[in-house]
C-alpha cells in the first residue's frame, strides 16, 4: 500500500471517531460504584429457584424442567438440583458442593446420597475439579442477572460501554462501542453488539439486554429481561426470561427460551460445616476436621452465669457499704 494511500485512511479513520462517538457518554462513577456495592451485598444467600427451557431445532423441539436449591458464602457453594426432560421417566437428582478444603458431588438414590466425586483443593492440575467448578458456576449465573450477562459482571464490560442518546420512541441506553470477545465457562463469547437498560434503583441493576453475538462459533441472538423486587435491603431477581437464537444451525434455526422464577434470602450466611459431607451424613476426606461450632444451648448458660457472678459481685459491695456505715 502507497504512502499516500496509507494516509488517506488514517485521515478518514480520524474524522470518523468523533461522528462515531457523538451523543455517547460515559458511565457516571456513582453507577460503578453501585455495582461495586451489590456485587459485595450480595455475597451470600439461600433459597431455590425453577426453570422451564424450550428448545426448537428446525421441525423437532424438546422442554426440561429444572429446581434447584442453592446456598453460597464468600467461600463456599452449593446446589442441589432435579432436572426432568421431555419423555424420561424419572427425574435426576444431584448436589454438587464447594467449600475452602474440597468440592464434591452426590447422586440421590433410593436408600440415601450417593458420593460420585471428591477432590481436594490443593490437587493440581484436576479437571474433575475444574469441571465440577464450572457446573457450580453454571448453576449460579443465573442468581447474578441483575449485575452480569452471561457470567460477565457488568464492571468488566464497563470500559467499553456508553451511554447513547435514544432515538424517537426509545429509553436511554448503554450500549458495547466495540467488539468484546470474553471466555464463558467451557464458551467463548464475542459480542458484535450489546445494548443495555438499566433500572432505576440505588443499584442501577439490569432491566433488560440485547446482545448479537457470536457463541463459540455460531452466530446469534440473545435477549434478555429480568424482575426483582426488594428483600434484605437490595434487589433480588424473581423472574428471568431468556431467548437465544441461532438462525446458522444446520438443520434449521435454533432457538432456545427460558424462563426461571426466584427465591432469594440474601440474609442468609451459612457456616462453612453447611458445605461438607458430614452435613449429608458421610464421612470427611482422610485428614479433614472442622472446627466445631459453640451449640446454641451454650449460650444462655453463658448469660445465665453471668447474671449469677454480677449479683453475687453487688450483694459483696452492699454488704462492704454496710459494714463501713456502721463502724
Amino acid at each position: 500500500m502507497h504512502i499516500r494511500t496509507r494516509l488517506m485512511l488514517s485521515a478518514g479513520i480520524l474524522i470518523a471517531l468523533p461522528v462515531f462517538t457523538r451523543g455517547q457518554q460515559k458511565i457516571e462513577p456513582e453507577i460503578l460504584e453501585s455495582w461495586k456495592r451489590y456485587k459485595a451485598k450480595l455475597s451470600h444467600a439461600q433459597g431455590e429457584y425453577s426453570g422451564t427451557s424450550k428448545r426448537r431445532h428446525g421441525t423437532d423441539s424438546s422442554v426440561g424442567n429444572v429446581e434447584v436449591k442453592f446456598a453460597f458464602t464468600s467461600g463456599c457453594q452449593r446446589v442441589e438440583l432435579v432436572e426432568t426432560e421431555t419423555g424420561t421417566v424419572k427425574p435426576s437428582r444431584q448436589l454438587i458442593c464447594r467449600n475452602p478444603k474440597y468440592s464434591f458431588r452426590l447422586d440421590l438414590r433410593e436408600n440415601g446420597w450417593l458420593l460420585r466425586e471428591v477432590v481436594m483443593a490443593g490437587e493440581e492440575p484436576s479437571s474433575v475439579r475444574d469441571s465440577l467448578h464450572d457446573k457450580l458456576d453454571a448453576w449460579l449465573a443465573c442468581l447474578n442477572c441483575l449485575n452480569a450477562i452471561e457470567r460477565t459482571q457488568l464492571l468488566d464490560l464497563a470500559d467499553d460501554l456508553r451511554w447513547t442518546e435514544p432515538q424517537e420512541g426509545q429509553t436511554k441506553a448503554l450500549n458495547l462501542i466495540k467488539e468484546r470477545r470474553l471466555k464463558s465457562g467451557p464458551n467463548t463469547i464475542t459480542y458484535h453488539k450489546l445494548s443495555l437498560q438499566l433500572n432505576a434503583d440505588h443499584y442501577h441493576t439490569l432491566q433488560s439486554a440485547r446482545a448479537e453475538w457470536l457463541m463459540n462459533k455460531t452466530e446469534g441472538i440473545l435477549e434478555i429481561t429480568a424482575s426483582q423486587q426488594m428483600n434484605g435491603g437490595i434487589p433480588v431477581p424473581t423472574r428471568l426470561v431468556s431467548r437465544q437464537t441461532y438462525p446458522t444451525i444446520p438443520g434449521g434455526d435454533l432457538e432456545i427460551t427460558t424462563d426461571t422464577s426466584f427465591r432469594i434470602d440474601p440474609s442468609v450466611e451459612l457456616p462453612d460445616q453447611d458445605f461438607t459431607l458430614t452435613a449429608y451424613g458421610l464421612p470427611e476426606p482422610v485428614g479433614i476436621t472442622w472446627s466445631k461450632p459453640t451449640p446454641n444451648y451454650v449460650w444462655p448458660l453463658v448469660a445465665a452465669g453471668g447474671c449469677v457472678v454480677l449479683a453475687l459481685g453487688f450483694r459483696f459491695l452492699a454488704r462492704r457499704r454496710a459494714a463501713a456505715a456502721t463502724s
